[in-house]
C-alpha cells in the first residue's frame, strides 16, 4: 500500500476518485428522489430564489441581447460587473447554457456533481504528489468531495468552484517551498479562485498566507536554518502579486462596483470581543449526520467523517510524528477555530463584513486541514500507533458524547450518537487490527472504504434533506418549477409580442425575487447581494417592499403614479380586476395583463426643479406629490391624506409609540376609523423600526400580514362609498409593537392624468441594441431642461447628445439624468464598468509576462537537457 505505483495504477486511481463521487451522488440523489431520478427538485434555498435565476437570466445574453456589462432585470436597472464575478464566475455555469430552462434543476444538480467529481480528483492529485501514490488515497479525496460544506451548504453552488481549486493551489505553494522554483500551478488556480468568486478568493488568499508558512516551519529543523526560506518566501510573495494581476480584471472592476453598496458593521465588529458560539460544541459538527439544517447563525460546518476525524487523532499521537510538527499543525487548527469563535477574526475572513446567513462561510478550509492531517495519520499508522490509543479515541468520544447529550444541544441527539459511535467502534477496531498485525493493514484499509461509504452516503442524505423539511414540499416538486416556468415565460412571451419598445413588466405573484432575470424582462423587483444604497433607499422611499438585499413590486403593487414614474407599463396579476386606471388586454394561463397607458418612457422630460426634490419631512407620498411637481413645475393634488376620525384600543396601552397588550391571552388589536369623503382609491403604509407579527383587517376583511419582510410595503385599502366610515385594523400577535407613524392617502387619477399629460410633452423613443447599448431619440418640447432616465446613476455610463459627449448627473438621489435643449436629439448611451479597461490592461499585461516566464523557462530546461 505504501510503495510507489506505475503511472498506469496512478491514472486508475485518479479515474477512481472521480468517478466514487459522482455514483454516491447518483444514490443520494436517487435516494431523495430528485428529479431527474425522482419529482423532487434539486433548487432549495439559495439555489431555488437566487442562483437558478441568475444563470437562466445568463443564457439570454448568449441567446438574446443582454450582456454582462448591465442588466435591467435587477430593480431599476444595475451593473452586472461585481455581480458576474460573484454569481456567475463558476466556469461549470456556462455549461449549463446548453440546458433548457424547464431543466435547468437537473442541469444544476449534474454540475454539482461534477464539480464534486473534480474536487475529489484535485485533493487526490494533491495528495499524492505530496506524499506519493496510494490507493486509499481515494479515501480521503472522496472525504473532500463529501464534507459538510458540501453537502450541508448543497445550495451554495457559486463557492464551489473555489474549493475544486484549492487542493492544486495548496499543491503549487509545496512546489514553492520545496523545489525554490515559481509554480504555475499556484499562480493560476489562485488567479481563477480570485476571479471566478472574488469573496472566497480572498478568503483563499488567507489560508495560502497560513499554509506557506506552516510548511516552512514543519520543514524546518532549527530555527535558525529558516532563513534558508527566504528565496522560497519571495518567490511565494512574487506569485500572489502575480496571480493578483491577473485578476485585476475581476478585482478592479468589482471595487468599483461595490462602492454604493451599503458598508457593513464588520469593520467596527474588529475592535470588539464578540465570542460567536460556546466553542465546547463546535466539535459536534464532526458527527454523521449532525447538520441541523441551520444555516444563517449555525455554527460552522466542520463534517468530513469519522474515519478522517480517527486518523486526526492518531496523527497527534504517532511518535514517528515530530513535537515539532504536531504543535505548528495544532497551531494552525487552533486559529482556523479561533477563526470561526472570535467575531473580529471572523469578519476580517469575510472580507471584514459581516456575512448575511451562512455565517462560517470558511469553514472548509478547516475540513480541508482536518482531511490532509488525517491522510497523514493514515499512511503513518503502522509506524508509530499503539493498541491503547484506540481506547483513548474511545474515551474521548464517550466524554464528549454524554457531554453533547446532557447538554441538550441543537446538533447532536441520540440518533446522530449512536450512528457515529457504531462507525467509530468499527474504525477502531480496524486501526487495533493494524496495530496488532500489520498484514491486516490492505483488508482493514477495504473495511474502512465501505465503512466510509456509509457514513458519508448516510451524512450526505440527511444534511440535503434537512432543506426540504421545513419547506412548502409541493413547491419543491419538478412539476411546480416547470409548470411556472411554462406558464409564466408564455405570458412574457406575449407581452413582448405585442409591444417591441422599451418599458418595464412586473407581477402581483412571484416564485422568487429574482422572476425578471429568469425571464429576462425589465422589472422593478430583485434579490441579491450587490444592490446599491441609493436604489434601495429610494425604492424604499417610493414604499416598496425592500430591506438590505432586495427590492420586491409586491402582493399589491405600489401605487398608480409610482408605476407611471418607473416606466410600469404591463402589470401581470392572479387577479381579474385592479384599483388602476389599466386596461386588461389578455387572460393567460389563468392571469391577467393589464396594460397603464399612462406610464412615462424609459427616458422623459423635466424641469431642473426636479433637482430640489427631497425626502426632507416627507412621507411616502407626499414625496410622490413632490416628485411630480419636481417634474414639470407644477404642484398637483395626486395624494391627499384621509382623514383619521379616531384610533380605538382594544386590550392595548399606548406608551408613546409602543403598544402593548394588557391582558396577553386575549385579542388586542389598533382599530384606525377613516372618514370617506371621496370615491378615490386609498393606499397606506405604516412606519416602524423592525418586522413585527400582526394581522391587518379592512373594513373587517383579513389582509396579507404587515410589518413582516415580504409584505411591509405601500398596500392598497381599496374603493369606498362617500360618508362611510371604515375600519382599519391592526391585530397583535406579540405582546407588545410599536408604530413610528401611520399615512392613509387618496390618490386622484384625474390628477394623475393630468400630470402625465405635462411630463410627457417631451417626446423619447427608446432603442435597445443591447443591455449596456441603448439609443434615444428626443423631441424636447421649450419647457424641458433635462432628459431623465428611470435607471440609476451610474459612472460607467457615457452618454453623447447629437455625437458629443456629455455630463450625466444624478436627481432624486439614484436616478441619471443629461442635461438638454430644446429641439430633436439623439442621445447614445453606452455603459462600460468602471475599471474594466484598466483591469482588463493589467490582466493582459500579466498574462502575457507569464507566457513568456514560462517559455524562458522552458528555455534554460531545453538547454540544460541538451548539455549546453
Amino acid at each position: 500500500m505504501l510503495k510507489t505505483l506505475g503511472k498506469y495504477t496512478k491514472l486508475y486511481i485518479y479515474v477512481l476518485a472521480f468517478i466514487l463521487p459522482i455514483l454516491f451522488m447518483f444514490i443520494i440523489s436517487s435516494a431523495l428522489h430528485f428529479y431527474p431520478f425522482g419529482e423532487l427538485s434539486a433548487l432549495v434555498a439559495d439555489t431555488q430564489v437566487q442562483f437558478v435565476d441568475y444563470i437562466a437570466y445568463l443564457k439570454s445574453v448568449f441567446s438574446g441581447d443582454n450582456d454582462l456589462f448591465y442588466t435591467f432585470s435587477k430593480t431599476l436597472g444595475g451593473d452586472m460587473a461585481g455581480f458576474t464575478f460573484y454569481y456567475l464566475g463558476n466556469p461549470f455555469i456556462y455549461l449549463l447554457l446548453l440546458c433548457p430552462n424547464d431543466q435547468l434543476s437537473a442541469g444544476i444538480l449534474f454540475m454539482i456533481i461534477l464539480i464534486m467529481a473534480f474536487s475529489s480528483l484535485n485533493f487526490n492529485i494533491m495528495l499524492n504528489n505530496i506524499f506519493g501514490t496510494r490507493w486509499a488515497s481515494v479515501i480521503f479525496s472522496v472525504a473532500y468531495a463529501f464534507m459538510g460544506y458540501f453537502v450541508a451548504y448543497f445550495n451554495f453552488i457559486i463557492y464551489f468552484n473555489n474549493i475544486m481549486l484549492l487542493p492544486i493551489i495548496v499543491l503549487g505553494i509545496y512546489e514553492i517551498i520545496n523545489k525554490e522554483r515559481i509554480s504555475y500551478k499556484y499562480i493560476i488556480f489562485l488567479a481563477a479562485s480570485i476571479i471566478t468568486n472574488y469573496y472566497i478568493g480572498f478568503m483563499t488568499c488567507i489560508f495560502s498566507v497560513l499554509v506557506f508558512v506552516y510548511i516552512c516551519v514543519v520543514n524546518t529543523k532549527e530555527l535558525k536554518s529558516i532563513t534558508k526560506y527566504f528565496k522560497a518566501m519571495g518567490i511565494y510573495i512574487a506569485s500572489s502579486i502575480f496571480a493578483a494581476a491577473i485578476s485585476a480584471v475581476a478585482l478592479i472592476t468589482v471595487l468599483l462596483s461595490l462602492q454604493d453598496q451599503k458598508p457593513n458593521s464588520g469593520l467596527s465588529s474588529i475592535f470588539s470581543i464578540k465570542l460567536n458560539f460556546p466553542l465546547r460544541d463546535l466539535f459536534a459538527g464532526l458527527y454523521t449526520a449532525g447538520f441541523n439544517g441551520n444555516i444563517s447563525d449555525g455554527n460552522p460546518i466542520i463534517y468530513c467523517s469519522v474515519l478522517v476525524v480517527v486518523f486526526v487523532f492518531l496523527y497527534f499521537m504517532n511518535k514517528v510524528v515530530s513535537f515539532k510538527e504536531k504543535i505548528a499543525t495544532g497551531i494552525l487548527l487552533l486559529i482556523m477555530i479561533l477563526s470561526f469563535y472570535f467575531d473580529p477574526l471572523n469578519v476580517i475572513w469575510h472580507g471584514f463584513a459581516h456575512p448575511v446567513g451562512f455565517p462560517y462561510r470558511n469553514s472548509f478550509f478547516f475540513s480541508f486541514l482536518l482531511i490532509l492531517i488525517g491522510y497523514k495519520g493514515f499512511i503513518l499508522v503502522k509506524f508509530g500507533v499503539r493498541k491503547y490509543q484506540t481506547a483513548i479515541i474511545f474515551a474521548i468520544f464517550f466524554i464528549y458524547t454524554v457531554y453533547l447529550l446532557l447538554s441538550d444541544n441543537a446538533y447532536v441527539h441520540r440518533g446522530q450518537a449512536i450512528l457515529t459511535c457504531a462507525f467509530l467502534i468499527m474504525i477502531l477496531a480496524g486501526v487495533y487490527a493494524i496495530c496488532y498485525k500489520r498484514e491486516y493493514m490492505y483488508p482493514v484499509t477495504f473495511g474502512f472504504l465501505i465503512i466510509f461509504t456509509f457514513d458519508i452516503l448516510i451524512n450526505g442524505y440527511f444534511s440535503i434533506s434537512r432543506y426540504y423539511i421545513n419547506s412548502d414540499i409541493e413547491s419543491c416538486k419538478i412539476g411546480y418549477y416547470e409548470d411556472y416556468a411554462k406558464e409564466t415565460g408564455e405570458i412574457i412571451d406575449y407581452i413582448e409580442s405585442q409591444d417591441d419598445s422599451f418599458y418595464r413588466i412586473d407581477k402581483l405573484y412571484k416564485r422568487t425575487n429574482n422572476d425578471a432575470m429568469y425571464f429576462a424582462y425589465n422589472s422593478l423587483s430583485h434579490f441579491s447581494s450587490c444592490e446599491t444604497v441609493p436604489v434601495k433607499l429610494f425604492m424604499g422611499n417610493l414604499g416598496f417592499a425592500s430591506n438590505d438585499m432586495w427590492a420586491y413590486y409586491g402582493i399589491e403593487g405600489n401605487t398608480t403614479f409610482v408605476d407611471c414614474l418607473l416606466n410600469l407599463k404591463y402589470m401581470v396579476s392572479q387577479y381579474d380586476s385592479t384599483g388602476k386606471p389599466y386596461e386588461e388586454i389578455k387572460e393567460l394561463n389563468n392571469k391577467y395583463i393589464f396594460k397603464n397607458p399612462y406610464a412615462l418612457n424609459f427616458a422623459f422630460g423635466c424641469k431642473d426643479s426636479i433637482e430640489n426634490v427631497t425626502t426632507d419631512k416627507m412621507n411616502h407620498f407626499t414625496y410622490q406629490n413632490s416628485i411630480a411637481k419636481g417634474i414639470t413645475g407644477d404642484v398637483y393634488g395626486i395624494f391627499r391624506p384621509v382623514e383619521v376620525v379616531d384610533i380605538n384600543l382594544v386590550n392595548v396601552e399606548k406608551d408613546d409609540k409602543v403598544y402593548k397588550k394588557i391582558n396577553k391571552e386575549e385579542e388586542a388589536y389598533i382599530e384606525y376609523e377613516l372618514n370617506i369623503d371621496s370615491n378615490d382609491f386609498i393606499y397606506m403604509y405604516f412606519t416602524a423600526p423592525e418586522n413585527q407579527d400582526t394581522t391587518l383587517y379592512v373594513n373587517g376583511d383579513e389582509k396579507q400580514p404587515y410589518f413582516n419582510t415580504y409584505n411591509w410595503s405601500t398596500r392598497a385599502t381599496g374603493y369606498f362609498e362617500p360618508n362611510t366610515i371604515v375600519p382599519i385594523r391592526i391585530n397583535l400577535n406579540q405582546d407588545e409593537i410599536e408604530i413610528d407613524s401611520y399615512e392613509f392617502y387618496y390618490e386622484n387619477i384625474d390628477e394623475l392624468k393630468r400630470w402625465y399629460e405635462e411630463a410627457s410633452k417631451t417626446k423619447c423613443d427608446v432603442y435597445k441594441i443591447s443591455s449596456s447599448n441603448l439609443f434615444v431619440s428626443a423631441d424636447v418640447d421649450d419647457a424641458t431642461d433635462m432628459i431623465v432616465f428611470s435607471m440609476p446613476y451610474d459612472k460607467g455610463w457615457k452618454v453623447s447628445v447629437d455625437g458629443k459627449e456629455v455630463n450625466t448627473k444624478r436627481v432624486l438621489d439614484v436616478l441619471m439624468a443629461v442635461d438638454i435643449t430644446p429641439g430633436e436629439h439623439i442621445i447614445e448611451m453606452k455603459y462600460i464598468p468602471e475599471g474594466f479597461y484598466v483591469g482588463s490592461i493589467i490582466s493582459a499585461i500579466s498574462i502575457l509576462l507569464l507566457i513568456i516566464i514560462h517559455l524562458y523557462d522552458q528555455f534554460k530546461i531545453n538547454k540544460l537537457i541538451k548539455g549546453e
